[in-house]
């Protein structure tokens, strides 16, 4: 599909396979690109590439860096698509605006009759007939920019996910009747955290209980920090007030902006 389409825009048409060549410093060949393919290139595990691979997507100029010589700044016009057979593709957050996330069919694979009648087609007149069609579409540019909310999108934003952020959908995911709907002590919540980070092969949150509850409450604003006092010692415990169940998911699909299937 993007080798066909890639057709259509001549030498502004770049095919990359390496993530460097997207992301690195040196990337002089990006100055001209209008449409770029990385193809089985990315990974969003690189914190490092996540925030120029973000600027590229939606800044109105690029910084080209040409090597051995001074970097400059060019109008960005990169339209860029990217195929991958990973779990983790795009660094997408919570309120994910910019990639637009598809599964693929894999109906057709192996049908060769299938793709060589689309090369025949495309061979003997369909580019031009194409580029002739896409030509005449009436495009509304305002609802060009709603991202399509897919089953794709919802994973790319959970492979994503902070751990806290992970181990909130986990435990809305549980429907655990004795954590929801009531007051839980603040040890009894952050030992929940590690055992679930532990469970996860992560092991550094030491020194992290304050920025836990501090993300908590950004997940959901409703849970409210309260101290309870028992009547028969007088003690009193700090800890954390936490809504039904039914309201925290309700909640967390208001931060994620998309509804989520919980199966229970």
């Amino acid at each position: 599909f993007v080798q066909w389409v890639g057709r259509l825009f001549g030498v502004h048409f770049l095919h990359v396979a390496n993530q460097k060549q997207l992301t690195g410093r040196f990337n002089n060949h990006l100055k001209n690109a209008l449409l770029v393919f990385c193809d089985e290139g990315f990974w969003a595990g690189d914190k490092s590439s996540a925030g120029v691979l973000k600027s590229m997507v939606t800044d109105p100029y690029v910084m080209i860096e040409p090597k051995g010589k001074d970097a400059f700044a060019v109008k960005n016009h990169i339209n860029l698509i990217m195929a991958s057979n990973e779990n983790w593709v795009v660094p997408a957050g919570l309120e994910e605006r910019r990639f637009a996330v598809l599964d693929v069919s894999d109906i057709f694979r192996n049908d060769y009759s299938y793709f060589e009648a689309l090369d025949n087609e495309m061979k003997n007149g369909g580019l031009e007939a194409m580029l002739y069609d896409l030509l005449e579409v009436q495009v509304d540019m305002k609802a060009l920019r709603k991202i399509p909310k897919t089953p794709a999108l919802f994973e790319q934003k959970v492979a994503s996910m902070s751990l806290v952020q992970k181990y909130w959908y986990s435990r809305l995911s549980e429907a655990n009747n004795d954590f929801f709907g009531k007051w839980n002590y603040s040890k009894k919540l952050w030992n929940d955290f590690i055992t679930f980070c532990d469970e996860m092969g992560q092991r550094n949150y030491r020194g992290f209980d304050k920025e836990f509850f501090k993300q908590l409450k950004n997940i959901c604003p409703e849970i409210k920090r309260k101290r309870k006092t028992y009547h028969e010692t007088g003690k009193q415990e700090w800890g954390y007030e936490i809504p039904d169940l039914f309201f925290c998911r309700n909640s967390f699909e208001t931060c994620l902006e998309m509804e989520v299937d919980w199966d229970i």
